[in-house]
């Protein structure tokens, strides 16, 4: 989702919103509070959510008219993708629907620096919460039976860490994460009739849990040795 200016969208404080105002927000998370399966803060985004017209957003989101007048030409200078965007508008609204669903998704930043890391930050974001352009999101599909927490174990891993190190799209020390390179990962499925596998999987669900839970290092060990069972 793009907004096409951030700050011109940001909202530090909704203190003094009115009713409508708060209905018309987004929570996003941006990627610098992304860490390893937790993140640690989000943002207010002015987001209106119904086609208005300036005498609208004068008289009953007075306070987000205020706010965005401040940005008002640089708005109405914004790439459009080819619509008539009013200054109040977001430029593209790229899956909107589903980031709307009341699925679970895994948040990763779309760009990551690997000097003096050893892993990634796929963090687990409950539904209700959106990304912006700095952040790449994932959503499991229909028919995945393993969970999100084994999803985000398999991407956090050192051994996924190392696939796209040297796999992946690198510029330097930066990794990218969009579609083609995530996509590339090696998967590991679950045989479900299998009770070790299974057993191993639900060790990896519980571990992610308590880790989100406490942030406890040692934890993190443990799941990479579940992990190793598998690979």
């Amino acid at each position: 989702m793009v907004s096409g200016l951030d700050k011109a969208f940001q909202l530090s404080t909704n203190s003094d919103l009115n009713e409508n105002e708060i209905n018309n927000t987004l929570n996003v998370i941006k990627a610098k509070y992304l860490e390893n399966y937790n993140y640690t803060s989000s943002v207010k985004y002015i987001f209106i959510k119904k086609e208005i017209d300036e005498l609208t957003l004068m008289s009953k989101f007075e306070h987000f008219y205020e706010h965005l007048l401040n940005f008002k030409g640089k708005l109405l200078n914004r790439y459009d993708y080819g619509r008539n965007l009013k200054y109040w508008d977001w430029a593209f609204l790229r899956n909107f629907n589903l980031f709307s669903s009341k699925k679970e998704r895994i948040f990763v930043p779309c760009k990551e620096r690997i000097t003096n890391k050893d892993r990634f930050r796929f963090s687990i974001v409950p539904a209700s919460f959106y990304p912006t352009q700095d952040v790449t999101a994932l959503f499991l599909k229909e028919d995945v039976q393993e969970s999100i927490e084994y999803v985000t174990a398999l991407l956090n891993s050192k051994y996924v860490f190392q696939w796209l190190s040297n796999k992946g799209i690198r510029k330097g020390d930066i990794i990218e994460f969009s579609e083609k390179p995530i996509s590339s990962i090696p998967y590991r499925k679950i045989n479900f009739s299998d009770d070790t596998e299974k057993e191993i999987h639900d060790k990896i669900v519980e571990s992610v849990k308590q880790y989100r839970r406490n942030k406890d290092n040692k934890i993190i060990k443990i799941i990479d040795s579940y992990i190793a069972e598998l690979i």
